[in-house]
């Protein structure tokens, strides 16, 4: 029986954790600033959006005419993003901020990068 209880708990904490974690990136979001390691990467920011909708799909804007699109899934605060064609697959790790900033922590190249974004009102 407490066993059972238990199980229940650690299920429900699981299920919370992921509806929490999509919860926070619904909506449309603004690059802010990019590390990589433990360097600032000197880089125009402006153009970088990204926009997740209720209905798991997600918009990469890197520049006004080149973007990226497909379905997203999150569990425990991972992301995973899958373009439109399906070749290209992105896992990232959401770093929960402020409660109009997150971050996205990601493995570019062997380097870790974290891109700060701020949601846009």
């Amino acid at each position: 029986m407490r066993t059972g209880l238990t199980c229940c708990l650690i299920l429900l904490y699981c299920l919370a954790c992921q509806r929490s974690g999509k919860r926070i990136i619904i909506g449309d979001w603004q690059a802010a600033l990019l590390v990589e390691g433990s360097d600032t990467v000197a880089s125009d920011l402006s153009q970088i959006r990204l926009k997740f909708s209720e209905s798991d799909q997600f918009v990469f804007r890197k520049t006004m005419i080149d973007s990226i699109s497909g379905m997203y899934t999150i569990e425990n605060f991972r992301l995973t993003l899958l373009d439109d064609n399906g070749r290209d697959t992105l896992l990232v790790q959401i770093l929960p901020g402020a409660q109009n900033e997150i971050a996205l922590r990601m493995n570019h190249d062997g380097k870790e990068q974290i891109l700060y974004l701020r949601r846009n009102e």
